[in-house]
């Protein structure tokens, strides 16, 4: 029988703990940027550029960093995502 203490980190849990802190964190950016639009429209090409990736370029390694605290501590989901926001 299996316990609540040999929970066992699997490659497949780090592609769901990896899948849900992107689209949290891609998510939130989204919302942030929508916010921010107007300001953003009438600034340069640039940051129109970087506003476009910026979903991509905050869901990665938000996305990498709830995998590593899951699997280094050996923490659920809600626990990885909570240490991964609050240090």
């Amino acid at each position: 029988m299996s316990s609540e203490s040999q929970f066992e980190f699997t490659p497949s849990l780090k592609i769901i703990y990896f899948g849900v802190g992107f689209t949290m964190s891609a998510a939130s950016t989204a919302v942030l940027l929508t916010v921010l639009r107007p300001m953003i429209m009438g600034g340069p090409s640039w940051l129109r550029t970087i506003a476009m990736f910026g979903p991509l370029i905050i869901g990665v390694p938000f996305g990498l960093r709830v995998v590593r605290q899951g699997s280094r501590n050996n923490l659920r989901l809600f626990a990885a995502i909570k240490k991964a926001i609050i240090p």
